[in-house]
């Protein structure tokens, strides 16, 4: 299908401005003198063609009273002063001068950041995302932060401060036994798949962080579900990051548009998650442990495993949530299954893959721990590629 001009122009907007989330400022003239001090009041001005760049500001001007200017203003385009566009210093010069021989108090101006500018919130403060650290500055810190003030202890355990359900609320409850087999049924799910190791004594503790449980009820089949991860937070304990946290997820785009070919090309889709996801990847670089709480306790002993001590702390085998690496490891661990198959990701979407099962085209999408398989709409091949044999197939490793 081809487009003339007049219907691409109808659906495409030009904007006639290149800046972007403009904002005003205020600068005191009551103690400024345009003979005397700085004559721009402090903004020292950079010509860019036919723009000013504000570079840095005077001290002791009135420019310099700006809230925040080093991350806010600097390295903005100056477009206004009260109200007037300004493209030169002698511009800048004789408004404020105007400004103060009228007797003015303060006068505005308007400054704009580019509306592409790498690094910079909508703000215009800069940004250091954990991948651009040198992890050696995390290796260094000699102290153990605080406990995150969105946790409290409730119930022998910790709990998420914004959940209504905490385990002290529940423990009052009539259907408490059905809360606590929902804690022990999470709590046999990490067992099997080899999450904890023995009870150990550890000397420094900077490395043995606390478990954080989260209570809620279905909405579909009003099931009970505890949820217990560890807390991977700075202020939770000593998090060495050894290794890139980052871990893609499907934009939306990309999304729509596997429905969007899978409805086109008339395929199935079949959809799938994993219990305990994480769980599945191999542990981080950083060995650590958790701190038994009382429904760990509760549970262990239950199980009939042998008793520990009250300091005894549980080495973590597994990649848990909650820790900062385990999604980047989890999403390493499905691609190499994935890839062993002969999926290929595309080229700019890493989270969708385009394969053959039984010589069956197929589209694989993966959302981080839910998958969506498509294959061809055909009658006998209904009982070919099934969820099982599409999902479990592929995750068998």
């Amino acid at each position: 299908m081809q487009l003339d001009k007049d219907e691409v122009f109808n659906q495409v907007y030009l904007s006639p401005s290149p800046f972007h989330e403009a904002f005003e400022e205020k600068l005191d003239l009551r103690q400024w003198s345009p003979k005397n001090d700085h004559k721009a009041a402090g903004l020292s001005l950079i010509k860019d063609g036919d723009r000013l760049i504000l570079g840095n500001i005077i001290k002791s001007t009135p420019a310099s009273r700006i809230d925040k200017w080093r991350s806010r203003c600097r390295g903005a385009w100056l477009m206004e002063i009260d109200g007037t566009p300004v493209n030169n210093l002698s511009q800048v010069h004789d408004i404020l001068q105007r400004a103060k021989e009228k007797g003015r108090r303060e006068c505005p101006i308007l400054l704009a950041h580019a509306e592409i500018k790498a690094g910079l919130t909508s703000m215009g403060i800069p940004q250091l995302h954990i991948d651009q650290m040198n992890p050696k500055y995390i290796l260094n810190l000699d102290h153990i932060m605080k406990q995150d003030a969105n946790k409290i202890v409730d119930g022998g355990v910790w709990n998420w401060s914004f959940s209504k359900l905490t385990r002290g609320k529940l423990i009052r409850q009539k259907d408490w036994d059905e809360w606590q087999q929902s804690e022990w049924k999470q709590l046999d799910q990490y067992y099997e798949q080899g999450m904890f190791g023995k009870p150990t004594e550890v000397l420094d503790r900077s490395q043995v962080f606390h478990l954080v449980w989260t209570y809620n009820i279905k909405d579909v089949d009003k099931r009970k579900k505890a949820r217990c991860a560890c807390d991977g937070s700075t202020r939770g304990g000593k998090a060495r990051v050894l290794d890139y946290t980052h871990a893609n997820c499907i934009e939306h785009t990309a999304s729509r548009l596997f429905y969007a070919i899978t409805a086109a090309e008339n395929m199935l889709v079949f959809g799938a998650d994993v219990c305990n996801a994480f769980s599945e990847a191999p542990p981080p670089k950083q060995g650590f442990y958790i701190q038994p709480d009382r429904a760990f306790r509760e549970w262990w002993i239950a199980r009939g495993f042998p008793p520990m001590s009250d300091t005894a702390v549980i080495p973590v085998m597994r990649a848990m949530q909650g820790h900062p690496e385990s999604s980047r490891l989890w999403e390493r661990h499905m691609d190499k299954i994935v890839r062993k198959f002969n999926f290929k990701p595309t080229t700019h979407e890493p989270c969708l893959y385009e394969g053959y099962i039984d010589g069956e085209r197929c589209i694989f999408k993966r959302q981080v721990d839910d998958f969506a398989l498509a294959t061809d709409n055909k009658e006998e091949n209904h009982n070919k590629v099934t969820l099982a044999h599409g999902y479990a197939w592929l995750y068998a490793s």
